[in-house]
């Protein structure tokens, strides 16, 4: 960080007409917007604007603080790599070099993304606490206890914050509702890749899953409303196998697995072609 480290901390004034209910421990958003005085900038903290006392000038912007105290004055720790920039030039810099096997030999090494249950309620909640959505809960006000990206915010893991933040620069900017990436040891999974879409109201998924005895494998599933569609694609022939499985409401296909078939999940190459035309859209 430029102005501060981790371990500084900023007295913030608090107005009490105004004040937000804040608790000590909570990990807060928090936007610097503009100086108003000497050592003073004007900061919004969940809605609610209040002048804040920093020891050093902070950069313009979002970024991420510990609650440490309430009183007698607001008292908060950024929390370090946190500090939002959203230059564009900075974000081209941030994907020179991206390779995307790199980001998912980062992320599975976190025990934290290795499904344990691959029903509904597993992968969703693998997909709330990947990282993806912690700036969306902190904005929203919900639990950010055992977020992926906060932990990694809280052991300074600049490797795995920056994955994390590059997974959901990919989804922003490659056009999906979600993509994340996951392995399971117990179901000799080792690695996975979900992509979720959302066509006129309906949601679609692909899922990549590379499984150490059967080679890859490609699922997509699609809500065509009276059914899911189900297609299943493999290097290796499981044809009998796919298409004997009966269950109400899914049909389920089989289809020889092509290397076209993955261009889909090569979300960094969309990612960067659509980044070269940032400055326009911006």
């Amino acid at each position: 960080m430029d102005s501060f480290s981790i371990n500084s901390s900023q007295n913030i004034k608090n107005n009490e007409a105004s004040k937000p209910q804040i608790s000590k421990g909570q990990i807060l958003r928090l936007t610097v917007l503009k100086l108003v005085g000497a050592n003073t900038y004007q900061v919004n903290i969940k809605g609610k604007i209040f002048n804040a006392l920093f020891k050093n000038p902070p950069n313009m912007g979002k970024m991420n603080v510990e609650v440490l105290d309430t009183y007698p004055h607001l008292k908060l720790k950024v929390i370090e790599g946190s500090v939002g920039k959203t230059d564009s030039s900075v974000l081209k810099k941030f994907f020179v070099g991206l390779k995307k096997s790199n980001i998912i030999e980062s992320l599975k090494k976190t025990d934290q993304l290795n499904l344990k249950n691959p029903d509904k309620t597993g992968v969703l909640k693998l997909l709330k606490d990947s990282g993806i959505f912690f700036e969306t809960k902190l904005s929203q006000n919900q639990d950010v206890s055992g977020d992926l990206k906060l932990e990694a915010l809280k052991q300074s893991d600049n490797q795995l914050t920056n994955n994390i933040t590059r997974v959901q620069l990919m989804n922003l900017l490659a056009g999906v509702e979600q993509y994340f990436v996951f392995h399971s040891s117990d179901y000799d999974i080792d690695e996975g890749e979900l992509i979720v879409k959302k066509n006129k109201g309906k949601y679609g998924f692909s899922v990549r899953i590379l499984f150490t005895n059967i080679g890859e494998v490609i699922v997509h599933l699609i809500d065509r409303g009276s059914f899911v569609d189900v297609m299943v694609k493999s290097e290796t022939d499981m044809k009998d196998e796919i298409e004997s499985l009966s269950v109400e409401g899914i049909r389920v296909r089989f289809g020889q697995l092509e290397e076209g078939d993955f261009e889909e999940f090569a979300l960094e190459k969309k990612a960067i072609s659509a980044l070269a035309n940032f400055e326009v859209i911006a």
